[in-house]
Order: structure tokens, then C-alpha cells, then sequence
């Protein structure tokens, strides 16, 4: 099989006389020059590739760029590039919102179609026939003045083997993967219409499961459900009318009795950072986790500030002192038409353990992604479009140019 390289960042590059020159402080403009230079010369040994950079309103073009294939695969195929695809990544040009650097970058948008939002899942042959599902927390520990980060495996859930939904490539691979002392790592994919986890790949180049924070928000999408409509319309100028009438899928949630998460709320350091953690409990003991990536995943402590409850919670727990810090508990809803959590109550005392607990939190996620609901996939949402089909069959999506 022939292997090749498809770039879609540079952080340097090596000019003449080998000198290297940073380009990560570059606007992803100026970065394209670069990389179409680079791409544009021969290399026999692995073909190197430039994805394909596209200004956002021709977004509605390259979804129909891409299609289920035999194999049930997203394929891209585009002047000449074809290639698997797992969604879309919206990136800055402004190097003012956007520098290449280790970590989330909170300005870049990586989209991914419904069913490629997945997870890694250590596998372990669990009592009978059952195979147990963990996720990795990272616990901190203080050691000789040192600070070690321990990854520590946590179970999630355990499934028959009978009742387990396996690829039917890789059945007999993760039996014979069980039973060797390497571990085993699958990507699977929550489906909503069965309610089960559903085996898609071995994953042989890692040794350690995600996260629980990437468990957690791989569901949360999951949730929300961000359609190639709704990016259509939040990238569009066209007015509402335009548009056909929204699809059923958060007016439907909304009617569902709201589910509550409950989390401890704690404030760390000399700024006063506001955390949400969940506790994971491993063998007779457990750790605080963050369950909410960020304060711009709350609605409340920014988007109303005038609120009595937010300011409350943002003032008053920095003056609450326990043995483990500032600190109290939150009760939230998740409200998926904003994509964000909303504080409903605040407790101004000591969480528990058992009422910000890791496991019902993932509980009530997946039982939101299990609401019964009409999904619509990508071939169905373009019916839906308001598309002049006549400029659309003459006009061509502008590659490599913002």
C-alpha cells in the first residue's frame, strides 16, 4: 500500500543553507504559501499532500464532497484528493485567534460526523462473559518534594460478550487480543438508536484509554448534535426564512424531563479559577476530575452576569473554606440547543462524594444521547437546504485561498 502525508499545519520549515525558520506566530494565510511550496515538489519516498483550506461560506459545497462509501466510510473526493474523513476542522486565519501550540485550542472547531464521535475504552475480561469498558484519570501524587501523574484506569461499564457489537474484521483480533498481557485499547462509537457501544477498531498503536473529561464531552456532542445544517445556517448571511423549518432533534430534547448533574464547584489559585469536578472512585479510594472543560461551557458566569445565582457562586465560594479548599456543589441541566451546562441550584458546603459521583454523571449523558430521536444524517439535511441549484452546479469551492 502506498502511504502518503496529508499536511494541514507547519510550524517551521528549513530553507536554504538548512536554515530553519518559525513560522507558528504565521497567519494560516501566510502558512498556505508555505505549505503549497512544499507540497509542489516531488517526494518519491512519501507523497505529501496539502488538505484541502476552503473559505467557510463554500462549507455547504464540500458536504456534498464527501459520501458513505462500500465500506461505510466517509470518503472525500475532491479535484483529485480522496481520502477517509471524519469531519471538518474550522481554523482561524488571523494569527491573533490562532497559534499552533501543545494543548486545546479553544479558537479551532474540530467537527465530526455523528458516527465518528468516539472513544478509546481499555478492555479487560471481566467475571463470565462479560468485558469491562475503563476510561484514565491522571492523579497527582507528592513524592520525595516530586509531583508524579499516575494514570490510573477507571471502570466504566461491563458488557456481555453475547451482547457485545463488533466490527466483523476485528471479532476473532480482540478475542486474541484479551488474552495477552498487552492491553487493549478499542475505538468505540455510542450509537443512539440501539443504546450500545459499538466495537469499530483495534487500536494497536496506543496503551492507554481517553479520558474521562473526553468521555464525558464525546457524549455532550453526542447530545447537542450539531447538524451540517446547523453549521450552514451559524455560517450563513441569508435570513432564517431562507431556511426550512429547524430539524426536530433539540425541540424534541427540550421536551424531555430535564436530567441534573451534580458537581462540586471548587475555586483554586491566587486568580480564583472556578472548577466543575466529578469524583472517580478506584479501588478503596478516588479523585476530583474535571467533568466541565471550561467556564465558556457555563452559562451563567459570563453570559449573565447580572444573574444573583452566578454572582453568588462566582464571590461567595472564594470565601468558603474547608480542608480541601474553596469549595460547594452546583446542580446544572444540560441545555443542547446552546450546547452549554446551566447552574439551576448551589450548595455552599462540602461536596460528597457520592452525590458528584463520576459514573452517574456518565450515566445521565448517555441516557440523554439515548432520547428517542430522528437523527438527520447528511443526505437527509441537504434535502432540507436552501440551495440554488443552478449556481451551485457552476460554482466551485476556492481551494488553498481564504
Amino acid at each position: 500500500h502506498q502511504l502518503n502525508y496529508y499536511i494541514f499545519d507547519i510550524v517551521s520549515h528549513t530553507e536554504e543553507k538548512n536554515r530553519i525558520v518559525s513560522v507558528n506566530t504565521w497567519s494560516m494565510c501566510d502558512k498556505l504559501d508555505i505549505l503549497e511550496s512544499l507540497t509542489s515538489r516531488p517526494s518519491p519516498h512519501l507523497p505529501l499532500y496539502l488538505k484541502h483550506f476552503i473559505v467557510k461560506k463554500n462549507i455547504e459545497i464540500m458536504f456534498d464532497c464527501v459520501s458513505k462509501g462500500a465500506s461505510n466510510h466517509h470518503i472525500y473526493e475532491h479535484e483529485g484528493l480522496r481520502n477517509k474523513n471524519d469531519g471538518f476542522i474550522f481554523t482561524p486565519a488571523s494569527n491573533n485567534l490562532y497559534t499552533f501550540l501543545p494543548g486545546t485550542a479553544k479558537n479551532v472547531l474540530k467537527w465530526k460526523w455523528p458516527d465518528m464521535l468516539t472513544i478509546d475504552f481499555l478492555l479487560k475480561k471481566e467475571e463470565g462473559d462479560k468485558i469491562g469498558f475503563y476510561y484514565v484519570v491522571t492523579e497527582r501524587l507528592l513524592k520525595d518534594g516530586t509531583e508524579l501523574r499516575v494514570k490510573r484506569n477507571i471502570y466504566f461499564k461491563a458488557i456481555s460478550m453475547s451482547k457485545l457489537v463488533i466490527a466483523n474484521d476485528i471479532k476473532d483480533k480482540l478475542i486474541d487480543s484479551l488474552s495477552l498481557s498487552t492491553p487493549t485499547i478499542a475505538e468505540c462509537y455510542f450509537n443512539p438508536n440501539t443504546f450500545q457501544w459499538e466495537i469499530i477498531l483495534l487500536r494497536q498503536d496506543k496503551m492507554h484509554p481517553n479520558s474521562f473529561l473526553t468521555l464525558f464531552s464525546t457524549l455532550q456532542n453526542a447530545v447537542e448534535n450539531v447538524t451540517t445544517n446547523d453549521i450552514i445556517r451559524a455560517l450563513d448571511y441569508r435570513p432564517e426564512s431562507a431556511f426550512e423549518k429547524r430539524d426536530n432533534h433539540h425541540i424534541k430534547v427540550a421536551k424531555k424531563k430535564q436530567l441534573v448533574l451534580t458537581c462540586r464547584v471548587v475555586v483554586k489559585g491566587k486568580h480564583n479559577h472556578i472548577f466543575f469536578e466529578v469524583f472517580c472512585k478506584f479501588d478503596d479510594r478516588g479523585i476530583w476530575t474535571k467533568v466541565v472543560g471550561s467556564l465558556d461551557e457555563v452559562l451563567g458566569i459570563r453570559e449573565q452576569q447580572g444573574n444573583d445565582l452566578c454572582n453568588f457562586i462566582k464571590y461567595q465560594v472564594a470565601k468558603w473554606d474547608h480542608d480541601d479548599g474553596k469549595q460547594g456543589m452546583v446542580d446544572m441541566v444540560f441545555v443542547p440547543r446552546l450546547g452549554k451546562w446551566k447552574i439551576i441550584r448551589y450548595y455552599p458546603k462540602k461536596a460528597l462524594h457520592e452525590k458528584c459521583d463520576a459514573t452517574m454523571s456518565l450515566d445521565i449523558m448517555e441516557n440523554m444521547a439515548k432520547l428517542p430521536i430522528n437523527r438527520t444524517n447528511a443526505a437527509q439535511s441537504r434535502k432540507h437546504r436552501y440551495v440554488d441549484t443552478i449556481q451551485r452546479q457552476q460554482k466551485k469551492p476556492k481551494i488553498l485561498r481564504y
